[in-house]
C-alpha cells in the first residue's frame, strides 16, 4: 500500500508541475513539491528519490537533485526489470557516465521495436521536466531527441 500511495503522490505532483502556469516558467508548485517529499519520506525507493530529484532540479537546487539521483541508483526500482533498465540507464546518461547514453539508447530502441510509445512518453515526461529546470541542458538534450525519435517510430510500428 505504501508503494501505491507513493505512486499516486508522485503522479499528482507531476500533474501539478505540468500545469500551464508552471510550464510557462512560473514558480514551482509548492504543493507538488510537498507531494514529492511526502512520497519519498513514506516510501524511499528509486522512483520516489528520482522524482523528488526532478522537483529539486525545478527548484534550481542542483546539488540536492544530484544527491537524490545518486541515491536512486542504490535503491530498488521495484520488480519491473524493464523499468529498472530504463531508469538506471537514464540516470547514467544524465550523469554523463561513459556508456550511459549508449545503454539508454539500447533500452529505448527495445521499447521502440515493441511499439511501446506510452512507456517512452512517460520517460519523455520526466526528461521534459528536467529540461525545464535548465540545469542539465547538455545531458538532457540528446536524451529528449532520442526519445522523440523513438516515440515517433514506436507509433509507426503499431
Amino acid at each position: 500500500m505504501k508503494r501505491v500511495d507513493s505512486l499516486a503522490r508522485t503522479n499528482l505532483a507531476f500533474m501539478l508541475l505540468e500545469k500551464p502556469a508552471v510550464a510557462a516558467g512560473s514558480a514551482v508548485s509548492p504543493e507538488a513539491i510537498k507531494y514529492l517529499e511526502d512520497a519519498y519520506e513514506k516510501d524511499p525507493y528509486a522512483f520516489s528519490a528520482f522524482r523528488l530529484g526532478i522537483g529539486r532540479a525545478l527548484q534550481a537546487n542542483q546539488s540536492e537533485a544530484a544527491k537524490l539521483w545518486d541515491e536512486a541508483t542504490r535503491l530498488s526500482w521495484g520488480s519491473d526489470a524493464l523499468d529498472r533498465r530504463m531508469y538506471s540507464s537514464f540516470l547514467a546518461a544524465l550523469h554523463g557516465e561513459p556508456q550511459g547514453l549508449e545503454a539508454f539508447t539500447q533500452v529505448v530502441q527495445m521499447f521502440e521495436r515493441e511499439g511501446a510509445a506510452g512507456q517512452l512518453e512517460g520517460v519523455r515526461r520526466d526528461a521534459e521536466l528536467i529540461r525545464r529546470s535548465g540545469l542539465y541542458s547538455a545531458q538532457i538534450t540528446p536524451i529528449i531527441e532520442l526519445l522523440d525519435a523513438s516515440i515517433r517510430k514506436a507509433r509507426e510500428a503499431k
